[in-house]
């Protein structure tokens, strides 16, 4: 019994552990969108999202020579931190996508600024670029070395490259565009907001966000291993758990006591034995062997009766002396007496 209550907390607490780790990552990591889950390939579908304050990291492919778009809704006063960054691939050291954000309430552009921009801006839009973007009028690639940032949690790599920290002056709809005004294409991430939040979605869920950032970054070895390791402890599991639950079953049922404070049950009288069956011995048995009189029952014996005075045979019981042999040539005996009617007595007896 204690080691089942001991087991069970053992568990309880591994599961407690294993969710503040995953609450934990999930907290660090932001709300992980993968845009290709909401974005037909080689479209330029507008993602939407909402509570632009709250963390949220969108993973894309740019494709070359088509933006991407990205629509929130803004509150007049509020402050908006967006970064861009490119993951830290071989093939992606020169790649430096732009950030721009368009909306009401920002610097109009001139006619001919908005020639240079892959897309048109709606009427009463104004646009803002980032510090770190590449100017309009440039047509060289950067040469600077960006800043390295590594993410704790997830194992991932990016390049610091734009960002924007601005306070909306109007409500409405606002939209981001990622570009690139060379033609390039590649890989990025899009931080919005600065809140980490991870509710319950989040944190049950960061085990396949993980995996699938690893992936995406081209990492195959880390999630395979662990995707062998957790399948070797739940095969694990699996077994114990049925071999305990097999000897559940082929256990005996354990033994009822009664308790202290009760009487114990009185036991139940043995049936009493049938009594002995004896057979009486028969003729040969009874000349060689003669019981003792105490193992048969005392049997009154009936005397003969004395045929040739039936009457009184039939009243008294007297037991009559042995007589000696007869003579078997009598006429009596082989006829019986005879009468004065010539008729003997064993014929009268028998005469219809």
């Amino acid at each position: 019994m204690l080691s089942k209550i001991f087991g069970t907390i053992f568990f309880l607490s591994l599961l407690g552990i294993i969710l503040v780790i995953f609450q934990g990552g999930a907290t660090s990591t932001g709300q992980v969108i993968f845009s290709q889950d909401y974005r037909t390939p080689g479209s330029s579908q507008v993602i939407s999202f909402n509570d632009p304050a709250t963390l949220k990291v969108f993973q894309s492919n740019l494709q070359a020579n088509r933006p991407d778009y990205y629509a929130f809704q803004g509150a007049k006063d509020s402050i908006i931190t967006i970064k861009l960054d490119t993951l830290r691939l071989a093939g992606q050291d020169n790649f430096s996508p732009s950030l721009a954000l368009f909306g009401p309430g920002l610097p109009p552009l001139t006619p001919d600024e908005q020639q240079l921009f892959p897309f048109s801006l709606p009427a009463g839009y104004g646009l803002l670029l980032s510090a770190e973007s590449t100017p309009i009028s440039q047509t060289t690639q950067p040469t600077e070395q960006p800043t390295r940032f590594d993410e704790p949690w997830t194992q991932s790599g990016y390049w610091e490259r734009q960002s924007i920290l601005n306070q909306l002056l109007e409500d409405g709809t606002y939209y981001l565009a990622v570009y690139n005004l060379h033609g390039q294409g590649g890989k990025y991430a899009l931080f919005v907001g600065d809140k980490p939040e991870a509710g319950l979605r989040e944190t049950l869920t960061f085990p396949v966000t993980w995996v699938r950032l690893h992936y995406w970054f081209e990492d195959l070895w880390w999630p395979t291993f662990a995707l062998v390791v957790v399948g070797l402890l739940v095969v694990a599991l699996l077994y114990l758990w049925g071999r305990n639950l097999g000897k559940s079953f082929s256990q005996p049922a354990p033994a009822v006591y009664p308790a202290p404070d009760e009487p114990a049950p009185s036991p139940v009288p043995a049936a009493d034995p049938l009594p002995e069956m004896k057979t009486a011995p028969s003729a040969d048995e009874s000349t060689h062997h003669q019981p003792k009189t105490t193992d048969l029952p005392v049997v009154t014996q009936t005397p003969l009766l004395n045929w040739e005075e039936p009457e009184k045979a039939a009243t008294s019981l007297v037991q009559v002396a042995p007589s000696p042999a007869p003579d078997l040539a009598s006429p009596e005996l082989k006829n019986g007496p005879v009468r004065e009617d010539g008729l003997t007595e064993w014929g009268k007896r028998f005469r219809p």
